[in-house]
């Protein structure tokens, strides 16, 4: 079979691509195809033919045979839309209203009675059978009764200097009638040609006033400018494969200098009166005073100050001026249990909420429910730990309670013990007993304000062994000012913040409900800086 002529479809991978064209040479000595008018994935290639090799094809696939090739390639290139002279025919058709053109291929200008004079006998001939064509010449059933075709008029035109050109059939120019159907009266409304774009508009109907309007709409047709295709698909084919840069361009458009013209040519629209913007419902209209952050202030300054999210400054006290507070406290019937109570009750809500809050703890999540170690000692803050830890029981957490065993311990730490117990909480006191199930966090209360000697019994030693192992992590009530043997990632203090030589930690500040009187007595000033919470967070003060 010879393949010369064939349409054919060679798959060469995906660095060669895919290319097609017709066969016009098969070197079988050179195990090679020459394709002329070749494209290469799908774009024309810049030479007219391509020669390629066999061990470069894939796959080859015949489109057309020969025969079938060769009326595709004589064949002359359809047209997207109708030519203009099969549009005319029927357009003229469906509204007889519409304007007619004739195309007369002569070059003898045109005399004074509006005809071209016609000297060639082709031409001649020709004229006629644009005349005479009852496709190009209304009858006189589409123009109606009393139009023949000596009122058919030929319209002179105008070039762009607006003088009068009668040369309507030189160089293929067309002869252009126009006609009021229904009248019989001469219209002369032109759409003008590319040649003609910039020709004036003459004899419109505001000029023929004497002329009568037809009673028959007619429709305007709008050309539109018609890209050559040889415009369009004839770019090179390295023109698509340049990368665009962005960044260059971008910089090449100065916006300050835009709007520097925007604003130049319109000012009036700069100095357009804006309507005052509304006030909230809950936003302070009348100025008032300057806003006082240091509203605490302590007989002498302890240590590092704080400050709450708010601005305000927070001092740090020692532990003479809270045992001092503590006990005008008493006298005023303000007792430890009340104490233990808001601090168990707001360290517990601090717990639960660095759990996860109503993700962990809800009906739907049974299956991981928290579980929380909280290790006491027997002294006051014990006994903080306890009260934490049944408030955790109260609210569905699995506790877990760590108090060693003591001949006598102080009344706080024995009546929390007790409530625990009624709890139906986990305690342990034996050191072989440390829990090994997964700890979510761990409550530390071992470390002593007034007896640092428990730091050298030995279940103290175990549980700092086993707390630095462990993952979870640390959250410590009222630590000492002291450096600790466990550091915690979080740590809540009552009333005001003890200066801790050892800032590591997140420092928080609960609300013991301490009557101002009772800081009035121990020479403090005291200005609540809680607001609307009952625990806040401090930052240390730069």
């Amino acid at each position: 079979m010879n393949y010369v002529g064939c349409l054919v479809s060679l798959n060469c991978g995906d660095v060669l691509g895919v290319y097609q064209g017709q066969v016009c040479k098969v070197d079988n000595s050179e195990q090679a195809i020459t394709l002329c008018m070749p494209f290469r994935n799908g774009v024309q290639c810049e030479f007219p033919e391509v020669t390629i090799s066999a061990c470069d094809i894939k796959e080859l696939r015949i489109v057309k045979s020969a025969n079938e090739a060769r009326k595709i390639v004589c064949k002359s290139a359809t047209p997207s839309k109708l030519s203009k002279e099969t549009a005319e025919d029927l357009d003229a058709v469906a509204s007889p209203g519409r304007v007619v053109e004739a195309r007369l291929d002569t070059g003898n200008p045109v005399n004074g009675t509006g005809y071209g004079t016609v000297n060639n006998t082709k031409d001649r001939q020709d004229f006629n059978k644009c005349r005479s064509d009852n496709s190009l010449t209304p009858s006189k059933d589409r123009l109606g009764a009393g139009v023949s075709e000596t009122q058919l008029r030929r319209t002179p035109t105008r070039d762009r200097n607006g003088s009068v050109n009668n040369q309507g059939c030189q160089n293929g120019n067309r002869d252009r009638y126009d006609y009021d159907v229904a009248n019989g009266n001469r219209y002369n409304r032109q759409t003008p040609t590319k040649d003609e774009q910039f020709r004036t508009r003459v004899n419109s109907a505001s000029e023929n006033k004497g002329s009568h309007k037809s009673s028959v709409p007619r429709k305007i047709e709008f050309k539109k400018n018609i890209q050559n295709r040889q415009d369009c698909f004839s770019a090179p084919v390295d023109s698509y494969l340049d990368e665009f840069d962005f960044e260059k361009n971008l910089k090449l458009f100065d916006k300050k200098a835009v709007f520097e013209e925007i604003e130049n040519n319109n000012p009036e629209l700069i100095n357009i009166d804006k309507k005052p913007e509304k006030y909230r419902h809950d936003e302070n209209v009348l100025q008032s005073k300057p806003v006082q952050l240091q509203r605490i202030k302590v007989p002498k300054e302890y240590g590092a100050s704080f400050t709450t999210d708010s601005g305000l400054v927070v001092p740090s006290i020692d532990y003479e001026l809270r045992n001092k507070l503590f006990d005008i406290a008493d006298a005023y019937g303000f007792s430890v249990e009340r104490r233990l109570e808001m601090i168990g009750r707001s360290s517990s809500e601090m717990v639960l909420q660095l759990l996860g809050g109503s993700n962990r703890l809800n009906p739907q999540n049974g299956h991981q429910l928290p579980t929380v170690l909280v290790l006491c000692g027997p002294h006051v803050q014990g006994a903080q730990g306890l009260n934490c830890a049944r408030h955790l029981v109260n609210h569905g957490v699995r506790t877990i309670v760590f108090l060693p065993n003591f001949l006598r311990m102080i009344q706080a730490v024995e009546l929390e013990l007790r409530l625990y117990e009624t709890s139906n909480g986990k305690r342990y006191s034996m050191e072989k007993d440390i829990p090994t199930c997964s700890i979510d966090m761990i409550v530390n209360c071992l470390d002593s304000h007034e007896n640092s000697f428990l730091k050298d019994q030995s279940w103290y030693q175990s549980h700092v062994r086993w707390v630095k192992h462990s993952r979870a992590q640390v959250f410590t009530i009222d630590p000492p000012i002291e450096n600790v043997d466990i550091l915690p990632k979080w740590c809540l203090y009552p009333v005001l913040p003890l200066a801790r030589l050892d800032m590591t930690s997140q420092v928080y500040l609960c609300d013991l409900g301490i009557p101002k009187n009772v800081f009035k007595d121990a020479g403090v000033t005291y200005r609540s800086p809680f607001g609307h919470k009952f625990i806040i967070p401090l930052h240390l003060q730069s």
